[in-house]
């Protein structure tokens, strides 16, 4: 009910809050135009359960990338997910926000995909986001 009721509302500008791995992030699907913007705060790293544990300290005598396989894909991979809700069509323009300094590590940074990563810009300021958003609108 709530998602219909934001998505009936074309003429309103809204703002839907979701969780990564929720419903609204991986369930739902958005008119090509209709999502201006996605902002990602934080990485959704799984719970480091004690099952999660021992699995990659098993994984690790046979895949030297067992902890990025269990920890780091999975957060690109929800990340990801939930960016491709406003993604509908390739000549679509939205921007996209990766509210976390940890998306800039090595380790978490060669996992997300080229077209994202080579738009990168660090802003450290309400002011440089303003001048982001209106130069990333503006542009031709």
């Amino acid at each position: 009910r709530i998602m219909r009721t934001f998505k009936d509302q074309n003429s309103v500008k809204r703002v839907l809050l979701a969780v990564q791995n929720g419903r609204f992030s991986e369930g739902e699907d958005f008119a090509p135009g209709s999502v201006k913007g996605i902002v990602i705060v934080g990485l959704a790293l799984p719970r480091p359960t004690k099952e999660l544990l021992l699995t990659i300290r098993y994984l690790k005598r046979d895949i030297p990338s067992a902890y990025t396989r269990a920890f780091i894909q999975p957060a690109i991979r929800a990340c990801l997910q939930s960016i491709g809700r406003a993604l509908r069509a390739p000549s679509g323009k939205i921007s996209i926000y990766l509210m976390d300094s940890r998306f800039l590590h090595d380790e978490i940074a060669r996992e997300l995909p080229l077209w994202l990563t080579q738009r990168f810009t660090v802003v450290d300021n309400i002011d440089q986001i303003t001048r982001s958003i209106s130069e990333f609108y503006h542009e031709s």
